[in-house]
């Protein structure tokens, strides 16, 4: 039901939505909402400059082998995918600085 938005919760196993076409109710037994992730970069004073990345972007040049041995490395934004950076951070031997 991509770009459905819920409305209701009439019972415990059943949630009201509506979309550009109409709705409808969604019975269920077991329920397992899927509501993505992605990392979301938005343009900002010097996010252009040498060294500045995204999240998953530092995550991924981790994995490849960029060293970060005493390097300071500042993380910024909300998400659960900074928790998981953080970490590969500090097994890459980075000096983390974080800002929430």
């Amino acid at each position: 039901m991509n770009g459905a938005r819920l409305i209701a919760r009439p019972s415990a196993h059943s949630v009201l939505f509506e979309t550009a076409d109409g709705g409808g109710v969604v019975y269920w037994q077991k329920l397992i909402l899927c509501c993505g992730a992605r990392e979301l970069s938005l343009p900002f004073p010097g996010w252009t400059l040498p060294g500045v990345t995204g999240a998953g972007g530092l995550q991924a040049q981790i994995k490849h082998g960029l060293s970060l041995k005493g390097e300071k490395v500042v993380i910024a934004g909300s998400g659960p995918l900074l928790l998981a950076v953080a970490d590969t951070v500090n097994k890459a031997g980075g000096e983390r600085d974080e800002y929430h």
